[in-house]
């Protein structure tokens, strides 16, 4: 299976969850018919749709050996490599021939900033989701040569497309994201929903998406009106936006979220942390009325019924500039400035060390048992 040069090829965890990330490269394949991507974690066996993408991981009963051995028998070739947030830049990096080698970095989580010094020399430059987090990585890099490049997350069309849903009835809260209590503080729902009940709000809450933490957040949110939509097709998500009122976002830390972006683009009302991410860049100034104090959700609720008691037509007003804010954010946008920057990147000469691989005993381990035996997927990295 081997590529043209002039292709960019993508690796990312997973290519069948629908994480901020694995939703980003879908949509970017799709788009774009010079790209392919590498899943490390699931089968592609199960995609369907456009876009060129393959399994270098197909169970958790295969070791890194294993998976090394059969990305080689690939014979990856590529113009660009792209590993977003460090995926297998390490570990198999080396069995892909490519000309640059870039990371996209999507987080801000505390583990990104020590691997951002240790792999900055193996790598032609960084793309970063936000322009907080490109401006964290020029801090820690200090001065570099590499090109460090600011993204933002493209919205696929439909949620544009995508009509309100006219409705009577309570307000329909959403929560679109992975169900973890790390990061995502989904936990927080509870604290929330009490919140809104102790002010007389009439709501119902729909949460989309899927996680380790869903049972123990359904018994949190068991008092309240909540309903689990799990996970959903790309294709009926604007649908669901589109009929929320609001959207409420619980995380300690983003880089979008895409999300709320594609929440705004169906004129749904984000009640977001103060948080350094896309979104801020976006709201700062004009809409600071939206944002609470990180993990306050007393304040959100408040944040929440203060627009809830808007007169109609200025809350009608307030959806269509959320509308207009995200309006330029389509895919086509996102891929002209994005070959722009790896243009760039590409016509500089390229300083980056070799990347070697060390192999040891622990590559032949099934991926299941290194893992819990040795602190996590430190071979993604």
């Amino acid at each position: 299976m081997k590529m043209s040069s002039a292709t960019i090829l993508h690796v990312a965890e997973s290519l069948t969850r629908l994480g901020g990330v694995e939703t980003f490269v879908n949509d970017w394949t799709r788009a774009d018919a010079d790209s392919s991507a590498a899943s490390l974690l699931d089968s592609q066996s199960v995609l369907g749709g456009s876009g060129k993408k393959f399994g270098l991981r197909p169970s958790r009963f295969h070791s890194l050996a294993g998976i090394r051995n059969h990305t080689r028998s690939l014979g990856l070739q590529c113009g660009t490599l792209i590993c977003h947030n460090f995926a297998g830049l390490s570990a198999l990096s080396d069995l892909m021939a490519h000309e640059r080698l870039v990371v996209c970095l999507h987080t801000n989580s505390a583990d990104v900033w020590p691997r951002v010094s240790r792999l900055a020399p193996f790598v032609d430059g960084f793309i970063a989701g936000g322009k907080s987090l490109a401006e964290e990585i020029r801090k820690t890099l200090g001065e570099s040569p590499l090109t460090i490049a600011t993204f933002e997350s493209p919205l696929d069309d439909s949620f544009f497309r995508a009509a309100r849903v006219k409705k009577a009835g309570p307000i329909l809260v959403g929560y679109s994201g992975r169900l973890v209590i790390e990061q995502k503080r989904a936990d927080r729902l509870g604290e929330f929903c009490q919140a809104l009940t102790a002010r007389g709000v009439d709501f119902r809450l729909q949460i989309t998406g899927d996680g380790p933490d869903k049972a123990a957040l359904a018994g949190l949110l068991a008092p309240f009106p909540a309903e689990f939509l799990g996970m959903l097709k790309r294709e009926n998500l604007a649908k669901i936006f589109a009929a929320w009122d609001f959207q409420i976002i619980t995380s300690d830390y983003e880089t979008g979220p895409a999300t709320a972006m594609e929440g705004m683009a169906c004129g749904v009302v984000p009640v977001f942390p103060d948080i350094e991410c896309q979104i801020t860049d976006i709201l700062r100034g004009k809409f600071d009325r939206l944002f609470y104090p990180v993990g306050n959700m007393q304040d959100a609720a408040a944040r929440l019924q203060a627009s809830v008691n808007l007169p109609p037509a200025q809350l009608e007003s307030l959806r269509q500039d959320l509308r207009r804010l995200v309006a330029s954010k389509s895919m086509a946008n996102h891929l002209q400035s994005m070959r722009k920057i790896l243009a760039e990147i590409g016509a500089k000469p390229s300083l980056r060390k070799k990347i070697c691989y060390q192999a040891s005993w622990k590559d032949h381990l099934p991926l299941a048992i290194r893992c819990r035996l040795f602190g996590g997927s430190e071979f993604l990295k």
